[in-house]
């Protein structure tokens, strides 16, 4: 039993010190940590790997806060819209089929590059996410037409998603 409290108390000093430490330090992250783009080669057309498993996509190229943004959507125009949001080193091309194949039970799956990541322009960063995020929200809603935004993001996603709900005028769901 003491040996437990010993370790139990040193485990605790720890934890106490580290935190004081992070307090007096600080933690600080630069996008270069967060965002983890994924290099493309150039390419003519837009696509996605394995998309010769999905029915109905159609691929855009969308200029929004002043960057090009990569965006597919697979499904009909019906059910809800779920806007996939995803982590720090994802992208459409990587991951899309696969997320499109999970989400198109519950309506039309919408696929979209960062800036800086995949077939979308820019670098990538926290100022040029809030940039789109601005004039990406009207776009999605007028895209829905009345249908219910799901936004569903993954990791880094779950912040760009919250952002995006935020911004929203009447969000379904943040998963």
């Amino acid at each position: 039993m003491r040996r437990f409290l010993i370790v139990l108390n040193v485990m605790i000093l720890v934890i106490v010190l580290g935190g004081a430490w992070l307090l007096l330090v600080g933690i600080r992250l630069d996008d270069g940590t967060v965002f983890l783009p994924i290099e493309r080669p150039d390419r003519d057309v837009l696509t996605i790997r394995r998309e010769t498993r999905l029915d109905d996509i159609r691929h855009e190229v969308v200029p929004l806060g002043g960057h090009e943004i990569a965006v597919t959507t697979v499904g009909p125009d019906e059910g809800a819209l779920v806007v996939s949001c995803f982590g720090n080193a994802s992208d459409r091309y990587e991951h899309g089929a696969d997320y499109a194949i999970k989400v198109r039970p519950f309506g039309q799956a919408l696929i979209w590059d960062y800036p800086g990541y995949g077939d979308s322009s820019g670098t990538a960063g926290a100022d040029a996410v809030n940039a789109v995020a601005e004039e990406l929200v009207p776009w999605l809603e007028a895209k829905a037409a009345g249908r219910p935004i799901v936004f569903w993001g993954h990791s880094l996603g779950g912040f760009v998603c919250s952002n995006l709900a935020s911004r929203a005028t009447r969000p379904a769901a943040l998963i």
